[in-house]
């Protein structure tokens, strides 16, 4: 399979993936399926991700810089998801999760804002 074509099937799925998970929001599915479909995510997630790492041992520098860039502009994705969810009350305090959350991100924006004060 060339290199072009298995970018593009992978844009397809990437696609298909944020399709699907808008339909599932609204759509009842049964737990056995949802449960399928999450045992094959999380593999090829982890496929994936033992690529890049495989990649990223070969080639400290690159790899590791795309590697952490992905993650920063997933991160940001994802808190922007996190907004719309506060704003529209899907997460209150009373989510269990939302301390350690909350501490998670404290702990990451006080390294941020080192970077930052490093800078200068």
């Amino acid at each position: 399979m060339s290199g072009e074509k298995l970018v593009s099937e992978i844009k397809e799925l990437k696609s298909t993936l944020e399709q699907l998970e808008q339909r599932l929001e609204s759509t009842q599915v049964p737990l056995v399926v949802l449960k399928d479909l999450k045992t094959a995510v999380d593999h090829a997630r982890l496929t994936l991700w033992a690529l890049l790492s495989a990649e990223s041992e070969k080639q400290s520098g690159p790899a590791g810089k795309i590697i952490a860039r992905f993650r920063v502009l997933r991160a940001k994705e994802i808190c922007e998801q996190i907004t719309q969810d506060i704003s529209s009350q899907d997460i209150t305090p009373a989510l269990p999760e939302l301390p350690q959350f909350h501490s998670t991100l404290k702990t990451t924006l006080d390294h941020i804002n080192r970077l930052y004060g490093a800078r200068r």
